[in-house]
């Protein structure tokens, strides 16, 4: 994990609750890993005269330390690379799955602002383009074979899914009151038969502010499980008014984690919602 303090650190706790730190002094970004395998990715990002640059690096527990970036990406816009998903086999890092996201920017934004999907490869260094500029990728799933992305600048657009084995592709219509600010924060189940994603309306910047979530739940196939408005969280919360709710990751096949939190930001409360018995318990 990583900590914003004065050395600004990527630190590792062990098993007996030890602290080791394995880099310092860094502008970390996208933290992400191999699915039961201990590696990891991440960006490092530093500002040139006239560009941004993004050093990828990969690695173990032990490898860090001394890692050398496997990919250095300049991009005169700040665009800055953020991995999601690390491939490996037998502990051994091969594939980088990232996207770009606008770096050092403020406003009300609802949504990070992400452009295209890319894989790159470990060993060769080659670089494939799975999702051109104009789709923003959430998600992709453990076997890698679906990716949950939207549309639109700056997320405006509804959420879709994609087989990038089949190449079948469908969006979920927005909710009417989304169209303004759109879809995003998006999270496959493990299977990739549900997603779970949000959508939202009106202003999080204004004096007195008119944001509002909705937390909305998939199946690959086009249907809609749930549409579930932020207040629907608040019995289960516990903190009074629900200011934002949205997903966060999946607990199985059929439970996903929704945070929700209430007018005071540092009131964040983690829920469960399962697609089945449609329950809303406290996690």
């Amino acid at each position: 994990y990583f900590s914003f303090d004065t050395r600004e650190s990527l630190l590792y706790r062990d098993g007996a609750g030890q602290i080791f730190a394995l880099q310092n002094g860094i502008s970390f970004l996208g933290l992400t890993g191999a699915p039961g395998q201990p590696v990891v990715a991440y960006s490092q990002i530093e500002y040139l005269d006239l560009t941004l640059r993004s050093k990828i690096y990969v690695g173990s527990i032990q490898t860090l330390p001394s890692a050398a970036p496997i990919k250095v990406i300049d991009d005169p816009e700040s665009w800055a690379v953020r991995p999601i998903l690390l491939q490996a086999e037998n502990g051994l890092p091969t594939k980088v799955w990232y996207t770009r996201m606008a770096y050092g920017i403020g406003g009300d934004i609802v949504f990070e602002p992400r452009k295209g999907l890319f894989l790159l490869d470990v060993a060769t260094g080659q670089v494939d383009t799975i999702l051109n500029n104009d789709a923003s990728p959430w998600s992709i799933s453990p076997e890698t074979n679906w990716v949950a992305y939207s549309t639109g600048d700056w997320q405006t657009g509804p959420m879709c899914i994609k087989n990038l084995g089949t190449g079948a592709e469908l969006c979920f219509p927005l909710l009417p009151a989304s169209d303004s600010r759109g879809a995003g924060d998006a999270f496959l189940s493990p299977d990739a038969q549900y997603l779970a994603w949000m959508e939202g309306d009106g202003a999080q910047m204004a004096e007195v502010p008119t944001f509002k979530s909705t937390v909305r739940v998939g199946q690959n196939n086009g249907a809609i499980v749930a549409d579930l408005p932020m207040n629907a969280f608040e019995s289960a919360a516990g903190v009074g008014l629900i200011s934002r709710a949205a997903p966060m990751a999946w607990l199985d096949n059929q439970t996903v984690i929704v945070q929700a939190r209430g007018h005071d930001w540092d009131q964040a409360v983690l829920l469960r919602y399962n697609v089945i018995s449609r329950e809303i318990p406290y996690l």
